[in-house]
Parts: C-alpha cells; sequence; structure tokens
C-alpha cells in the first residue's frame, strides 16, 4: 500500500473561509481506500473522492475555462473515473464509493476496479464568508504499473509535480 500526498486548492481571498478536507489513499491491487475527514470549520461538510486520470486533471487545472483556482466546483467535470457505479454511492459488496463526511467527521470510501495507471481524486468541502465558498483537496495516487510507453501524438512523461497552490 502506499500513502500519497496531497494539495489543496481554495478560492483566493476567502482561504480562510473554508478548510480543505484531510485526505489519505491507500492503494491496492487494482483498489484504493480513502478516508477523508471534514474540517470543524466545513459548513456544509465535505465530498469526495471524484477521480480522474493525471492527463485529465492536468487539462482540468491548465482550462482556462474551467477556472478551478477560482471555482474549485469545477473538479467535479467530464468524465471521471470514479463515481460511476450505477448502485449510487455503494459499491456491490455494500461499502461506499463516495462519502459526505460532516464537519469533523471521518469517512472512508473505498473504489474498486481502478486500471493500472496515474490518478487525482478531489474532494471538496464548503464553507461559507457571505457566500458560499468551497475548498478542493488533490490527492495524486498511482495503482500498479502504468504503461509507460507514450500514445500517439503524447509525451510519456509529466507530472503534478509544477503545479502549486496557495499564496
Amino acid at each position: 500500500m502506499a500513502l500519497a500526498s496531497t494539495a489543496a486548492l481554495a478560492i483566493p481571498g476567502t482561504a480562510f473561509a473554508v478548510e480543505a478536507p484531510n485526505v489519505t489513499v491507500a492503494t491496492g491491487i487494482n483498489t484504493a481506500t480513502f478516508t477523508i475527514t471534514a474540517p470543524e470549520s466545513a459548513l456544509a461538510g465535505c465530498l469526495g473522492p471524484w477521480i480522474h486520470t493525471e492527463a485529465d486533471a492536468i487539462a482540468i487545472l491548465n482550462s482556462p475555462t474551467l477556472d478551478v483556482a477560482n471555482n474549485p466546483l469545477n473538479w467535479l467535470v467530464g468524465n471521471p473515473v470514479s463515481p460511476i457505479t450505477p448502485n449510487g454511492d455503494r459499491n456491490s459488496d455494500g461499502s461506499l464509493n463516495y462519502v459526505y463526511p460532516e464537519p469533523g467527521q471521518t469517512e472512508v470510501a473505498k473504489i474498486p476496479y481502478i486500471a493500472d495507471g496515474e490518478y487525482v481524486a478531489g474532494s471538496l468541502c464548503m464553507g461559507w464568508d457571505g457566500a458560499a465558498t468551497w475548498a478542493l483537496t488533490q490527492t495524486p495516487f498511482t495503482i500498479g504499473s502504468p504503461d509507460s510507453s507514450p500514445g500517439p501524438g503524447g509525451s510519456a512523461t509529466g507530472s503534478l509535480g509544477s503545479l502549486s497552490f496557495g499564496s
């Protein structure tokens, strides 16, 4: 099992109005288990994980039209790797694959059947500063031994390490 580091992103000017969730991930054979803790200051709790491939995450974060830095809710776009189950927030074994921890609470989400690859999971918390504000925690993780050969017209190198948040 591996643990991944996280990066927090909050709307500029409101960074103290809402705290991002604390997220850890443990990976297994084609699975990932997320532990998401909502800060006490979260107005309506948190939600997650919303998982994109690393390539999709980079495209979303670099999109001038989505502007995730100023609107963290735009992380919830596109075709995520998870959540996609037909049973709502539950896996076939009854475990949760998407959670909504309340302020100060911790919830665990298990994501089964993930192909080998590089991924980024996003978890959001809501706060209030005269209006709803959101904070996003991004948690990169790897499943298995991803294929490092480049696709057509693509490059096999890339990193979320160049992304930085905060002031």
